[in-house]
C-alpha cells in the first residue's frame, strides 16, 4: 500500500486521528504533532511495533499495536472509498465524452478524413487541489482575514467540530472503528513498585473527592482513602523517596570546586593583591595542572611545578601602624597603614596609645617647622627641647616693674582729668 502523510488519504485521516487521540489519551497539546508523526512513520513503510517503539520515546500515551492495527485499517478503508469514487468519475467523465461525440456526429456531415474531437474533460463533482494541505498550523498564500470570505469551514477544526460528522466518517468503512477507553480493572497488586508502563489497573495516587462517603468497599477505590490505605500512603511515599535518590544518583557529576581560579594572564600577570591562581615563577612556561596551592608561594624554584602560585608582583599586605596620619580624614589612599584622627582633641595616652582604632590625635612623627619658636600649645608635630610656651592662665602685671606707660595696659591707665579739677556744669537759668 502506497500511503502519504500530505497526500488526499493523509489529509482525510489527520483530523480523525487528532480526534481521537485527544478522546483516548488525553494529549490535547501534542495530538497533533503525534497524528502526523504517525502518518509520517507508517509512509515510511514501518511496522507497527517499530512505530509504538518511537512513539514512546516521542509521547507517554499508552499507544499500542491494536491502536496502530486499527489505524491501518481505517487508512486502507479511507484509500478504497477514494479509489471507488475516483473510479465513478471517470466512468462519468468517459460517459459524457461519448454522448457529445454522438451529438457532433450527428450534426456535422459526413467528412472524407474524420477527426475525432475531444471534448473537455470536465469533472462531475468539484474537487479540491491534491497539494492543498488543510491541517492547523499551515499558513496558506495571502491568508489574510477579509469582509468577503464568510462560511470558511474547511479544515479539520470544521470538520471535527460536529460529533455527528465525526461518528459518520469513522463508521463509513464498513468495520466498526469506535475507541472506547478502557476502564481500569481495579487496583494494581505490584503498586507502587509496578514496573509496567502499560498497566491496565489502577495506581492510586490522589485522594477520593467522595471519601468518607465512598460507596466502593476498602482496598478496591481508584483513589486514596486516608483512614484505610495508610500503609499503601507510607509505602507511596517510600517510592517517591527512592525515586527522588536515584535521579541524584543518575544525575551526572558536578565539577568539585576547589575554590582557586586560574589567573587568565599567567605569568604575564602584573597585579600586585591577584586572587587567581598563576604558574610556577620558575619557568614562563610553566601550566597549572594541579588545581591546588602550592606550599612553597612566590619563592618556588621548581620549573616543573604544577600547582597553582601567587602573582609574580604579589605583594604582602602591609601591616596597620600606630603612626598618626598627617592628612587625618582628609587622606585619599584606602590603603593607607596610619592611624586617622576624627576629633581634635589630643588622646591620654599621647604617644604610648596602642589602640589602632582609637579616633583621638595623637603626635606625629615628623619636626614641627617652627622648632622651638613654635607657640601653639595643640601642635601635634615634635619639637626640640628649649621649647617654651606662654602661660594658659592670665596674670596681672605690676605697674611698679615699668615706667613706661605705654607698657601699661588700658584697663590700667588713670583718667586725663584728676577728681579735684572736675568743673561742675552750670544749669541754665529759663528767662520769663
Amino acid at each position: 500500500m502506497s500511503f502519504k502523510a500530505d497526500g488526499p488519504v493523509g489529509q482525510k485521516i489527520k483530523p480523525i486521528l487528532v480526534q481521537e487521540l485527544n478522546n483516548r489519551f488525553n494529549i490535547r497539546d501534542e495530538a497533533d504533532d503525534v497524528a502526523e508523526f504517525l502518518l509520517v512513520l507508517i509512509a515510511d513503510n514501518k511496522t507497527p511495533p517499530e512505530i509504538v517503539a518511537e512513539v514512546k520515546e516521542l509521547v507517554e500515551a499508552p499507544i499500542d499495536e491494536v491502536f496502530i492495527n486499527m489505524l491501518f485499517g481505517e487508512i486502507k478503508n479511507v484509500s478504497e472509498r477514494l479509489h471507488n469514487e475516483q473510479q465513478q468519475q471517470q466512468q462519468q467523465q468517459q460517459q459524457q465524452q461519448q454522448q457529445q461525440q454522438q451529438q457532433q456526429q450527428q450534426v456535422q456531415p459526413p467528412p472524407v478524413v474524420q477527426v475525432p474531437i475531444q471534448a473537455p474533460q470536465a469533472p462531475a463533482q468539484p474537487q479540491n487541489p491534491p497539494n492543498s494541505k488543510f491541517r492547523q498550523g499551515i499558513k496558506t498564500r495571502g491568508g489574510g482575514v477579509g469582509k468577503q470570505r464568510s462560511n470558511n469551514n474547511l479544515g479539520p477544526k470544521a470538520f471535527g467540530a460536529n460529533a455527528a460528522n465525526l461518528e459518520r466518517a469513522m463508521n463509513a468503512g464498513g468495520e466498526n472503528m469506535k475507541f472506547v477507553a478502557r476502564a481500569p480493572k481495579g487496583r494494581c497488586d505490584k503498586f507502587p513498585n509496578c514496573k509496567d508502563r502499560e498497566c491496565r489497573f489502577s495506581h492510586p495516587t490522589k485522594v477520593c473527592n467522595a471519601w468518607p462517603a465512598c460507596p466502593n468497599p476498602p482496598g478496591t477505590c481508584n483513589f486514596l482513602h486516608p483512614n484505610e490505605d495508610q500503609e499503601l500512603m507510607a509505602k507511596l511515599e517510600v517510592s517517591k523517596q527512592e525515586y527522588l535518590n536515584k535521579r541524584k544518583r543518575n544525575r551526572v557529576p558536578e565539577m568539585i570546586v576547589s575554590g582557586i581560579t586560574l589567573c587568565k594572564y599567567g605569568a604575564l600577570c602584573s597585579k600586585e593583591l591577584c586572587p587567581f591562581g598563576h604558574p610556577t615563577p620558575a619557568s614562563i612556561e610553566a601550566k597549572v595542572i594541579d588545581i591546588v596551592w602550592c606550599e612553597d608561594g612566590k619563592g618556588c624554584k621548581n620549573q616543573s611545578c604544577r600547582k597553582a602560585h601567587p602573582s609574580p608582583g604579589y605583594l604582602s599586605a602591609t601591616q596597620k601602624s600606630l603612626e598618626q596620619c598627617r592628612f587625618g580624614m582628609g587622606c585619599t589612599n584606602y590603603n593607607c597603614p596610619r592611624r586617622h584622627a576624627t576629633s581634635g582633641v589630643p588622646c591620654r595616652e599621647g604617644a604610648g596609645c596602642q589602640r589602632i582604632d582609637c579616633t583621638f590625635a595623637h603626635p606625629f612623627l615628623d619636626d614641627c617647622k617652627f622648632g622651638v619658636k613654635c607657640t601653639n600649645a595643640l601642635c601635634m608635630f615634635q619639637h626640640p627641647e628649649g621649647r617654651s610656651l606662654p602661660p594658659n592662665k592670665w596674670v596681672k602685671k605690676d605697674q611698679t616693674q615699668s615706667s613706661d606707660t605705654n607698657s601699661i595696659g588700658t584697663d590700667e591707665r588713670m583718667f586725663a582729668v584728676s577728681e579735684d579739677q572736675v568743673m561742675e556744669r552750670a544749669e541754665q537759668s529759663s528767662v520769663v
